[in-house]
């Protein structure tokens, strides 16, 4: 930041000033895993919730495959 920061709407940087400690670097490698996975679990479970016909229009989506019927 600095002298354009204000700009941005963020304080200016005090000289001296150190940054802020973030709160995911205090999580340990395992924790992180550990949310992924069960973040990954309920994704999946409310996939499987969808209509067929939407999830294969998802995947294709996903894939970055055209629609069969669309026409280019």
């Amino acid at each position: 930041m600095g002298l354009f920061s204000w700009l941005l709407g963020m304080p200016a940087k005090k000289p001296g000033q150190k940054p802020a400690a973030r709160k995911s670097a205090a999580q340990s490698r395992e924790e992180l895993i550990a949310n992924a996975l069960r973040i990954r679990a309920e994704k999946k479970k409310e996939f499987d919730k969808l209509d067929p016909e939407v999830r294969a229009r998802l995947l294709r989506q996903a894939m970055g495959k055209a629609e069969p019927d669309d026409e280019a």
